[in-house]
């Protein structure tokens, strides 16, 4: 699924910033107007002894009380963080031991990937807590069926554009290469020269067709304009914002198979109803 020599060229340092802190830029605001990531306290412990506690939005040390994992909810009430992540110190260790004893370095990137995923659900409630304490077990979806999933969803010999813009022009992109069951290349618009390019008329249609003819294949873009894709992160009728960006050209599709259609107001919908019961 994932080449174990993927080709990632041109991701530009400006382009690449911008795309790992989008996250953030979605996360619904705080504070007024001050938008900042979930506030999340990381501990590393031994028995009733911290190692470490790390406010991960901060990125600092901080110092806590530690009373055990069974007293995570009377943390997360006293240092004011919603979410508290608790590892005992050799939890990373036995994750590593786990999926090392079923991974060939000749194994798919995907499914090596997958094998630390499987020994992370081995430790769950181990080694490794939460507060909120979700699940009482971690479902691993077999590698095959994640697979079938992806080739039923995305056609053969594509690349998929998704670019978000500002005001029409590019604010960051990432273009993926997919062929014969495998991604094969990362990249984004700027292998084209169109760091912060317009996007507007008919340019859409150019870029899509300078990328098919330097890589090949057919590209399959959604391009969404930024203030447009935080309303509908924030909004409490996704769907009805969807709609709106669609209408409007805030949002614009190429090439999209009818399916990613469906999966998208779907998703949308299902986000809809979830906010309207919370």
């Amino acid at each position: 699924m994932i080449r174990k020599d993927i080709t990632i060229i041109d991701l530009g340092a400006d382009n690449w910033s911008r795309l790992m802190r989008l996250p953030k830029e979605l996360a619904p605001p705080r504070d007024g107007d001050e938008k900042a990531m979930p506030r999340a306290l990381l501990v590393i412990y031994r028995g009733l002894r911290v190692l470490r506690a790390i406010d991960i939005a901060e990125r600092r040390t901080v110092e806590v009380e530690w009373l055990g994992v069974s007293r995570l909810e009377e943390l997360s009430s006293r240092m004011g963080y919603p979410l508290v992540i608790a590892l005992e110190e050799t939890s990373l260790a036995r994750v590593f031991e786990h999926a090392q004893r079923d991974l060939d370095f000749r194994d798919d990137m995907g499914y090596q990937w997958a094998g630390f995923l499987r020994g992370a659900a081995r430790e769950w409630r181990r080694t490794i807590f939460t507060y909120p304490g979700g699940p009482s077990r971690i479902p691993v979806v077999p590698f095959g069926v994640v697979e079938s999933v992806i080739r039923s969803l995305i056609p053969n010999n594509s690349l998929l554009l998704f670019a978000v813009t500002e005001r029409g022009h590019v604010w960051t992109s990432a273009v993926l290469g997919y062929r014969d069951g495998d991604f094969w290349l990362l990249t984004s618009l700027d292998t084209l020269g169109m760091e912060e390019g317009d996007l507007g008329g008919g340019a859409l249609e150019v870029a899509a067709e300078s990328l098919s003819s330097k890589f090949g294949g057919k590209v399959r873009a959604v391009v969404v304009e930024r203030s447009e894709l935080e309303r509908i992160g924030r909004s409490r009728f996704p769907l009805a914002d969807l709609y709106w960006a669609l209408n409007s050209g805030d949002m614009r599709r190429l090439n999209v198979p009818k399916r990613w259609k469906v999966l998208m107001f779907a998703s949308a919908l299902a986000a809809t109803l979830k906010k309207r019961v919370e």
